[in-house]
Formats: C-alpha cells, structure tokens, sequence
C-alpha cells in the first residue's frame, strides 16, 4: 500500500505513469531483498484502483483552477468507453505479443515524428490543440479511446496520450488538471 501511495505522489508530481513507478518499485524492493523474489506481490486491479483515489482526487482539487471542461469531458468519455472492454480483453487473449506490438507502433509513431520534427524548419511543429474542431475533439476522442483501451489491458494508458502530445499543443496546465478530472472520474467508473 505504502509502494502504491508513493507510485502516485510521484505520479501526481511528474505525471509519470503510476503504474510503471509502482512496478519499478516492485523489482527494486525485490532486488533489495525486502520483497521475496519468488513470491511475486500482486495487487487486484481494484485494490490499486482504490489507493490510487486519493492522490488522483488531490491532484484533480489543487489543479482545478486550470481545468478545461470539455477537454476533460472528451478524455473521460472517451476513455471510459473502452477501459473495461480493454479489462476484459486481457482475460481472453495472450498479452506479450500485444506488448510487443503495442511497444512497435508506438516506437515507429515517435521515430516518424522524430523525425518530421528534425525536417521542419518552423520553431513550433505542433499543432495548436483547438477544441471548437470537430477534427481535433475527433482526434482527442480517439486517443482517449485507445488510452482508456490499453489501461485496461496493460494499465498503461500513457503512450497514445503522449503521441497526441507530441502532435498537439496544449496548455501544459489545462492538460495536467483536465487530465487529472478525467481519472478522477474514470477511478469512479471502475470503483462502481
């Protein structure tokens, strides 16, 4: 539980994924002896889900100044829409080949925009995220999709988001806080 509350105060400060900081915490207490390395430690997804209220709650209040409703709303649905059917994915098929292809797109995504990004002489290569776009609430919505699909199959909800960052700009604290209400009511959703 302590690992878990850590995981999400790191989260809540860096915005670095909460599940792989509990997960490096994990084989770090394991490595050090403080966890049997034989006995590996497993937590229910609704065991995690509920420690990691708080800190998503706290994280939601203290940025709330900077939320952006409809940003948050796109995210939230979107996501929720597919975070169980990705859970109940995860059941029925084998999940290290869908890593694996998973870590590929999302590593020839990052190369290409790498590299369009080395050949665009502009200082700013992005996009400004406008959300009075029906194409960008399109593109939102779909990245929302497939982030809340791959937290229910990997709790890794993490690398659609950043590739939507990488293509967009957006208010760094508009995005953080929005971001923070739409786990907050995706925690909602997978509590009830």
């Amino acid at each position: 539980a302590a690992l878990a509350f850590l995981a999400n105060f790191l989260y809540a400060a860096t915005s670095f994924g909460n599940g792989i900081i509990f997960h490096l915490g994990l084989h770090i207490l394991q490595l050090c002896g403080l966890v049997p390395a034989g006995r590996p430690v497993k937590l229910a997804t609704a065991d995690l889900t509920i420690l990691m209220t708080p800190t998503r709650v706290w994280q939601a209040v203290w940025l709330r100044h900077g939320i952006d409703r409809r940003l948050a709303t796109v995210l939230a649905i979107s996501m929720a829409a597919l975070v169980i059917p990705g859970t109940a994915l995860v059941t029925a098929l084998p999940t290290a080949p869908l890593k694996r292809a998973m870590g590929a797109i999302f590593l020839l995504a990052v190369l290409a925009r790498g590299g369009a990004m080395l050949q665009a002489a502009e200082a700013e290569p992005t996009t400004p995220l406008d959300l009075a776009s029906a194409r960008h609430i399109c593109i939102l919505a779909a990245t929302g999709a497939s982030a809340g699909l791959l937290s229910g199959l990997f709790n890794a909800a993490g690398p659609p988001l950043m590739l939507f960052l990488l293509f967009f700009r957006v208010d760094s604290l508009a995005w953080r806080s929005s971001y923070a209400l739409s786990q907050v009511l995706l925690t909602l959703l997978q509590c009830g």
